[in-house]
């Protein structure tokens, strides 16, 4: 139903529900696979706060698989930007935290 009526927010939440179910399964691969598919329906619908919650949590599993590198891309997303379709949005650390 989601998908026909486009409806990104909705579609986004399932496919992370989705991941989480796969991750009690230990089935890494199409855990990332799904967050990954969610991220980007979340940035389809222009949620940021979302987009940056599921960077973070696929930071969290690339870093607890030992996959630094990879790790560290999603953490770097989720703390300084956002990729949007026309550019980046850029959040930089203030005293008392993230600033828009």
């Amino acid at each position: 139903l989601a998908e026909s009526i486009q409806d990104n927010q909705t579609l986004g939440r399932a496919y992370e529900t989705l991941a989480f179910v796969f991750s009690k399964l230990k089935n890494s691969k199409t855990v990332y696979e799904l967050y990954k598919k969610s991220l980007d329906y979340f940035q389809k619908a222009g949620d940021i706060e979302q987009e940056r919650r599921m960077c973070a949590w696929l930071g969290g599993d690339y870093f607890q698989e030992g996959k630094y590198e990879d790790a560290f891309v999603y953490f770097k997303r989720s703390l300084l930007g956002i990729k949007k379709p026309h550019g980046f949005l850029r959040i930089s650390v203030g005293p008392i935290g993230l600033v828009e």
